[in-house]
């Protein structure tokens, strides 16, 4: 679990944008955080143990449920296999994962939907399962899916080849955004200060810096209206709360 060499930081240009984008990204754009101000993590979905009170569910009360609740107890026995399955499984690679998709999209290496949600799943899975059982093997096996979104050629863009000529961001980006967002959240305790910074860094050249280009750009989800706007706005806001 070591993380490769750091990207460069630069601040991200903040344009004047739609109230649209401006509202979803305020945490990322209008409101810096000063450490002071910094919530107990998780923050995200599930909080800290130590938050005082909030709409969350705390991180014991969610294990509280498993061991309590025969439903609660059920499903998480089902996702539970699925991130012990990726223990051993081969990293996702959009030129060798085949699972829902076509010949095509796997024989060029497309980021299409498929295979960018079945990554951040994987992260995702382990992210959470780490978070509630406390096992390291599962944060080894979410940190290294992270690790070749950034480092494996095959990942070097964030975005569905059918898409590559328009705005530096797309759906995939929004997509990717989230679920990092959500993984940085949940796995913080349990990230060595240089990883946070280099996923914080590797995050601003693949995600943040797309996004506010695109924006200058003028591209057409930044007017809102269709699930673009959803999945790219929504997806960089959630990275940004994160």
């Amino acid at each position: 679990m070591h993380p490769a060499e750091p990207f460069q930081i630069r601040p991200p240009a903040r344009p004047v944008i739609s109230a649209l984008v401006l509202a979803v990204m305020c945490f990322v754009s209008c409101l810096p955080l000063r450490a002071a101000d910094s919530p107990a993590r998780p923050h995200l979905f599930l909080a800290a143990d130590s938050a005082p009170g909030g709409p969350s569910r705390t991180v014991t009360e969610f294990r509280r449920a498993i061991r309590e609740d025969a439903h609660v107890a059920g499903m998480w026995k089902i996702f539970l296999a699925q991130a012990d399955h990726d223990l051993t499984a081969e990293i996702i690679l959009p030129r060798t994962y085949k699972a829902n998709r076509g010949e095509r999209d796997w024989s060029i290496g497309n980021r299409d939907h498929s295979v960018v949600f079945a990554a951040g799943q994987r992260i995702l899975r382990g992210a959470l399962a780490n978070l509630v059982t406390g096992e390291p093997r599962y944060r080894d096996a979410a940190w290294a899916q992270v690790e070749v979104l950034f480092q494996h050629e095959q990942w070097s863009d964030w975005r569905d080849l059918s898409h590559t000529n328009r705005a530096p961001a797309d759906l995939r980006t929004g997509m990717l955004a989230r679920d990092l967002g959500l993984a940085f959240d949940w796995l913080h305790p349990v990230l060595t200060p240089a990883q946070r910074q280099w996923l914080i860094a590797g995050l601003d050249e693949r995600a943040i810096k797309p996004f506010w280009k695109s924006v200058d750009q003028g591209a057409s989800w930044t007017k809102g209206g269709n699930n673009w706007s959803t999945t790219i706005v929504g997806g960089l806001g959630i990275l940004g709360m994160a």
